[in-house]
């Protein structure tokens, strides 16, 4: 691969700016926040680290190429000149997007870039692999990337037990950030889930970065250089801190509490997280006697969890808690304003993520 990578890391709306914070102490040499996720250009080690260190990133695509094509013969002669080879064994997937091209049809385009690529391996048809390609035309530029992560960069490897309505670790983290957490004050989690909340707290609070239980995508590749990726490991392992942390959680699923405590110990941080079963009126975190503490939670919000029954009474609740607490920060998301403003608390709109392909909004009290 070239000393000078290219990467893509895509991102769910709204978490651009933030993941772009991320990107920047990747010390790349360029990058630049657009819609979707960050660009960024830096030296071969960065397709690496991306996958590793980067929390907020769905995926991390390795830009191939970029040139004009209106034509479906332009298309295929410009895909047969790049050195496939060299950069993958054998061809998965292919995603196909498409906005004020004169080459719009995406199946006809897959089938032309899968040609070109059998041409560039001199066979009648792109081996079969894993490797993913995505290819983008905007204004009949087109953009070919490698997806170097597989499987979803969220699918950290420690959540096999899930709740009824988990909210994905990128968003989870998003959320602890947001909610200007200081890791020597408790963090409080009463509608707990499958605890990935607490613990993408844990792993931000001890540094440990999020993709270091897992495999990519990239391992697969021929220009990967296992070497150098077993040392930048070991590397992050080394600055990774055993804080004493205070995360209590609680959830009123006794099955889920149990999962969430197996998803703990999984990821590494069980000794950070205390999993509780109890209702939110009994949680064990808001009753804590702390003069400051961080509320980063997802309440139910009646499209999957409890739906047909009014949430008001449980907001309430959960409202009338908090506001014993105003020296407390809190952050939460919740799809309907008018439900979260039945906490009747007084609460910041930070904008809106997507939740689950719904839009929820994130809302904060500051302290």
């Amino acid at each position: 691969m070239s000393t000078r990578t290219t990467v893509f890391a895509a991102c769910a709306p709204g978490l651009e700016a933030m993941l772009a914070n991320e990107v920047k102490r990747l010390d790349p040499d360029h990058l630049e926040s657009v819609p979707g996720g960050v660009e960024a250009t830096g030296g071969p080690d960065l397709v690496y680290r991306a996958n590793l260190e980067l929390g907020l990133a769905k995926q991390v695509l390795l830009r191939v190429s970029t040139f004009q094509a209106q034509r479906f013969d332009r298309l295929v002669d410009r895909v047969a000149r790049i050195d496939w080879p060299r950069l993958f064994a054998g061809l998965g997937a292919i995603s196909v997007t498409t906005h004020r091209s004169r080459l719009y049809h995406t199946g006809a385009i897959e089938e032309r870039v899968r040609e070109g690529i059998a041409k560039a391996f001199d066979a009648p048809t792109a081996p079969a692999g894993t490797t993913e390609l995505a290819v983008r035309f905007h204004h009949d530029r087109c953009t070919l990337s490698i997806n170097t992560s597989g499987e979803s960069l969220t699918r950290r490897g420690y959540r096999r037990a899930t709740g009824k309505a988990p909210l994905s670790a990128d968003l989870a983290r998003a959320l602890v950030l947001v909610s200007d957490w200081d890791p020597a004050t408790p963090l409080v989690d009463p509608f707990s889930g499958s605890g990935t909340i607490a613990i993408e707290a844990a792993l931000l609070a001890r540094r440990i970065p999020p993709g270091l239980a897992r495999d990519f995508e990239l391992s697969n590749l021929p220009w990967f250089d296992a070497d150098r990726f077993g040392a930048l490991v070991e590397g992050l392992r080394a600055t990774t801190r055993p804080l004493a942390l205070e995360i209590v959680a609680s959830d009123r699923d006794a099955g889920v509490v149990q999962g969430a405590t197996e998803n703990a110990e999984r990821a590494g941080v069980e000794d950070a997280v205390t999993f509780t079963c109890a209702a939110v009126s009994d949680a064990p975190g808001l009753a804590l006697e702390a003069p400051r503490a961080t509320v980063a939670t997802n309440p139910p919000f009646g499209h999957r969890i409890a739906k047909g029954h009014d949430l008001r009474p449980l907001y309430q609740r959960f409202g009338a808690l908090l506001s014993r607490r105003p020296e407390w920060g809190v952050a939460f998301v919740a799809t309907d304003r008018r439900l979260a403003a039945s906490t009747g608390l007084t609460l910041e709109s930070l904008g809106r993520w997507q939740h689950g392909g719904r839009p929820v909004h994130v809302l904060v009290r500051r302290t």
